[in-house]
């Protein structure tokens, strides 16, 4: 840094400053208010003024020192950045083979020469032990300079990943309080030596070691996967019954009725009514299921047109309004821009059905439900938002599995967990992506990304 300069004297004299105007304060405050003191008081306050007039030209000049001294130390951190890359590069390129380890030999940086040395690609070598890759790994350990600067040189064989061994001499150098630059220098293939028979390369063993462990908790993490899934298929298979089996007593007991004749007028016209209204509650169930198996197979074909999709959601908001009212739920919906998207027209209403009923559903008496549509870039986003429960944060990836309800009390509902599995499956198949957040203590936000038209 120019002329010496240090951050210390400024602060220094800021805060000295800031000291000063305390001072002067206090005996601002104790000067006499009668009249008989007036020229007293006056003469105080032209030589306070003074002080504070002085003191602050001295806090401008500390200031304007400071902000040199932060420029001066952003350029050095620019200028260390660029030191840094470059000896990156240089260690690179040196030609010896030279390796990074901390005091326990595991590699934390290796050059071009020692991985070809090694016969290794760098990140392969990276968190691997060196002692692993030499014939008798306690001399790579008793050349670990604990006690000083450098270690004696130590002749060592290198046990590559293929090829024959390499005689070398290996020299420890500390970096810092906990790092250790090795240098393997005249090295030298032995064909005359042969690799260890009577036990596997140390490094193989490792990997291997490292490998089997990831097998065994991926294998571990798809058991648990498996049995959550099982458990919600059967689950779902209870409920399935349930919702089709419900119903169908239900017509089946007013029918009987029907049949017998014991009806009044209005009994059989009220029969009549929740006949039919059970019946298009089966249709819809009978339909979700058609339109999942044949997601499943591949078998859903889309009539892609240009769709309005603001148009789409109010439409759907508009059809749920008299329900939200009768809950004294507000329903507020925006849109913002051009929300054209190339799609199909039913199965986007399906989309949003879902993702508003139960916005809907979710909501308490005197909620709020938010939908809003907005142009952003080449997407067109739809939000559904409400102020409910929420959906615990450790499950929001799994709301949109197969079957799939959400584990709280607070947010949950009878239902088969399909509505949202279809929802996520029509989006995609227009080339689009939905989102859940949101947490426990907080209502449920869905978002619906689609390619704009």
């Amino acid at each position: 840094m120019s002329g010496g300069r240090h951050p210390t004297p400024a602060s220094e004299r800021a805060v000295a400053f800031s000291a000063r105007l305390a001072e002067l304060g206090v005996r601002a405050r104790k000067l006499p208010q009668s009249a008989e003191h007036l020229t007293k008081s006056t003469s105080l306050a032209r030589e306070a003024l003074d002080q504070v007039a002085v003191q602050y030209d001295e806090l401008c000049a500390a200031e304007e020192e400071i902000r040199e001294q932060v420029d001066q130390l952003a350029f050095a951190a620019a200028e260390l950045e660029q030191e840094r890359e470059r000896y990156r590069e240089l260690f690179d390129a040196f030609p010896v083979p030279q390796l990074v380890t901390d005091s326990e030999t595991t590699i934390h940086q290796v050059n071009r020469a020692a991985s070809q040395l090694l016969r290794l690609d760098p990140h392969r070598l990276v968190g691997e032990r060196l002692c692993l890759f030499v014939m008798d790994p306690d001399t790579v350990l008793a050349a670990v300079p604990r006690h000083r600067r450098e270690s004696e040189p130590q002749a060592v064989v290198f046990v590559p990943a293929e090829g024959p061994v390499i005689s070398a001499t290996l020299r420890g150098k500390r970096m810092g309080d906990s790092m250790i630059l090795w240098t393997a220098d005249e090295t030298r293939e032995r064909t005359s030596i042969p690799p260890p028979a009577h036990q596997a390369r140390a490094w193989e063993v490792s990997v291997a070691l490292r490998s089997k462990e990831e097998e065994l908790e991926a294998e571990r993490r798809l058991r648990i996967d498996l049995q959550r899934a099982s458990s919600a298929k059967d689950q779902s298979i209870a409920a399935l019954s349930h919702e089709l089996l419900g119903p169908l007593n239900i017509v089946r007991g007013w029918t009987t009725l029907l049949k017998e004749g014991k009806l009044s007028t209005g009994a059989a016209a009220k029969a009549l009514r929740v006949i039919e209204r059970n019946v298009h509650n089966q249709v819809l169930l009978v339909h979700t299921l058609s339109d999942i198996s044949r997601i499943m197979t591949g078998k859903v074909e889309l009539a892609l047109v240009p769709v309005d999709l603001a148009e789409v959601t109010s439409e759907v908001v508009e059809g749920v309004r008299p329900a939200s009212a009768e809950r004294g739920i507000s329903l507020a919906e925006r849109r913002r821009g051009d929300c054209t998207v190339r799609g199909d027209r039913l199965r986007l209403t399906q989309v949003f059905q879902n993702l508003i009923g139960n916005a809907l559903k979710f909501t308490p008496r005197g909620g709020r439900v938010e939908v809003e549509v907005r142009r952003t870039g080449k997407s067109v986003v739809a939000c559904v938002e409400d102020d409910g429960p929420g959906i615990p944060s450790d499950q929001l990836s799994l709301v949109f599995e197969c079957f799939h309800q959400v584990c709280d009390r607070a947010r949950s509902q009878e239902g088969l967990g399909l509505g949202l599995f279809l929802v996520r499956e029509i989006v995609k198949l227009h080339g689009g992506e939905v989102r859940a957040s949101g947490g426990a203590a907080r209502g449920a936000r869905f978002e619906v990304t689609l390619p704009a038209a």
